[in-house]
């Protein structure tokens, strides 16, 4: 069931069945095609791999509407069997926008000689979801689950040599002119992975705030963390508290006369962390650690204006500073 758009821009079709031979494999309700749209809408790949055989890699690419599109993937290979999955990108109306990724495979190594277990389920779940709440606070989580450790470096190689381990996480930020505000979440999903989880950890940024009309000038780091980490595949954890508090006070200005040009910023500061346990788990004494600092800062720039009038390449130029 087919029909054009009022506007000329797309095709619309309602209940696509989608079919591999005789055998249905894909029912869609409702169907939309850009005619603006010159990508393919589907894209076959073959080739051969050592670790793969003979392989096709097949997308095709769906449009329900600006808001949800994505991507089905059937694939073959040689040595390992058939696999599938699907990219979901959507967009949602002053709630920000993500993308779901899966992909599954009942893998049987065929190199394998018979009567040694081959066979095993392999899959991945990649989840993304950012939401600019305003323009000073976002909030942004990610998912990740895979069967195995390996599952990823055997299939998505360029995924995994950009990011080998990506983290399951929520964060939220509120960031003003002279401070921010951070709370985050991080969690173990894959029982294979060595975590250090923050549940949470909750931060307060205060950066370059005048302490009146004194020149002076105050920045100071807090953060509070329930830490947890996580080893592969053991059940044994150690857990800490940790609160930590950095201040620094400075005061920029310039050296007189002379050598005014030059800028000099001297400061103080200090580091306390308190851990509820010590590095071996024990709790009958607190452990804090503390540092105490000073310096300074110095530093110029040197330039010179040409004059320089003349239109070069179609850019007008008055005057160059180097």
């Amino acid at each position: 069931d087919v029909c054009s758009s009022d506007l000329g821009d797309k095709l619309v079709a309602n209940n696509v069945v989608f079919f591999v031979g005789p055998v249905p494999l894909l029912y869609i309700p409702r169907y939309s095609q850009p005619l603006n749209d010159d990508r393919p809408r589907v894209t076959i790949i073959p080739g051969k791999k050592k670790q793969w055989g003979v392989f096709v890699l097949s997308a095709w690419r769906y449009y329900f509407n600006e808001n949800a599109r994505g991507v089905i993937r059937l694939d073959w290979r040689e040595f390992t069997g058939v696999a599938g999955g699907f990219d979901y990108n959507y967009k949602i109306d002053d709630y920000g926008q993500g993308e779901l990724k899966f992909y599954y495979m009942q893998e049987r190594d065929r190199r394998k000689k018979e009567g040694v277990h081959a066979e095993r389920q392999r899959y991945s779940i990649d989840y993304k979801h950012e939401w600019q709440i305003d323009k000073n606070s976002r909030l942004f989580g990610e998912y990740h689950r895979y069967g195995e450790r390996d599952f990823r470096y055997d299939y998505f190689y360029e995924a995994y040599e950009k990011e080998a381990q990506p983290e399951t996480q929520i964060s939220f930020t509120h960031v003003k002119s002279n401070y921010s505000i951070e709370g985050y979440l991080r969690k173990r999903v894959n029982r294979f992975e060595n975590v250090v989880e923050k549940l949470p950890e909750v931060s307060l940024d205060i950066s370059s705030l005048e302490i009146g009309n004194s020149n002076l000038y105050y920045d100071s780091e807090f953060s509070a963390a329930n830490l947890h980490i996580k080893r592969d595949h053991s059940a044994e954890d150690t857990d800490a508290v940790r609160f930590d508090n950095y201040n620094q006070l400075s005061y920029p200005t310039r050296f007189p006369g002379y050598f005014k040009w030059i800028s000099f910023t001297p400061y103080i500061g200090e580091r306390q962390t308190f851990y509820n346990k010590d590095k071996e788990g024990s709790t009958h004494e607190n452990f804090f650690r503390g540092i105490y600092y000073g310096g300074f800062d110095m530093s110029t720039r040197f330039y010179r204006a040409f004059d320089v009038e003349k239109d070069l390449w179609n850019i007008e130029i008055n005057k160059l500073r180097h």
